[in-house]
């Protein structure tokens, strides 16, 4: 997903530390739609990495993939082009 444009963002989690709401640009949204999904990431001497994203719409419209990269979220805007209709 490194394509797209990525931004360090504060989440709040809910009971099941799912991502329920984004601070992104001085504002919070509100999550509508949060799906975890995992990405495999081979290392070297054939060591593999699996890393929890995961795909989220909020109330605003905003589509996006939210990971934790060491302490920080990370958020990745989902282009229009590969938006779920």
């Amino acid at each position: 997903m490194s394509e797209n444009q990525s931004y360090t963002v504060q989440i709040e989690l809910d009971n099941n530390d799912m991502p329920r709401r984004i601070r992104y640009l001085g504002q919070w949204h509100r999550i509508l739609s949060c799906r975890p999904f995992e990405e495999v990431i081979e290392q070297w001497y054939g060591r593999t990495e699996v890393k929890i994203h995961y795909l989220c719409i909020t109330y605003r419209g905003l589509e996006c993939v939210l990971f934790k990269d060491g302490e920080n979220w990370t958020m990745e805007i989902v282009p229009e082009t590969r938006q779920i209709k």
